[in-house]
C-alpha cells in the first residue's frame, strides 16, 4: 500500500508544477498585453507628433519659398520693421481735428 501513495504524491507534485507554470504563463501574457498597450499609446503619440512636424515643415518650406522672392522679403521688412530705402521719404497724413463749437 505504501507504493500506491507514491504515485499519488507524484501526480499531485506534477499538477502543482503545471498549475504554477500556467499561472506564470497567464501572468506573462497579462504583462505583455499591458506593455503592448503602453507601446501602442507611445506609438500613436509619436505618430501625431510626426504629423505635426511634417505640417510645420511644409509651412516653413512655403515661407522660405515666399521669402526667397526679394519683393516679398522687402514687403515683409517694410511691414514688420518699418523699413524704407535711404532715398525714400516718409509721409505722415494726419486727419484734421474735428471742432465742436456750441
Amino acid at each position: 500500500m505504501h507504493c500506491m501513495q507514491r504515485p499519488d504524491l507524484t501526480k499531485i507534485a506534477i499538477a502543482g508544477a503545471l498549475t504554477l507554470f500556467l499561472v506564470f504563463a497567464v501572468w506573462q501574457i497579462y504583462v505583455f498585453y499591458g506593455r503592448r498597450a503602453e507601446a501602442r499609446a507611445r506609438y500613436e503619440a509619436a505618430d501625431k507628433e510626426l504629423e505635426a512636424a511634417k505640417l510645420d515643415n511644409e509651412r516653413l518650406r512655403a515661407e522660405i519659398e515666399y521669402y526667397a522672392n526679394p519683393e516679398n522679403l522687402e514687403k515683409e521688412l517694410r511691414a514688420r520693421f518699418n523699413y524704407r530705402d535711404p532715398d525714400e521719404k516718409t509721409l505722415i497724413f494726419v486727419a484734421p481735428a474735428s471742432s465742436t463749437q456750441p
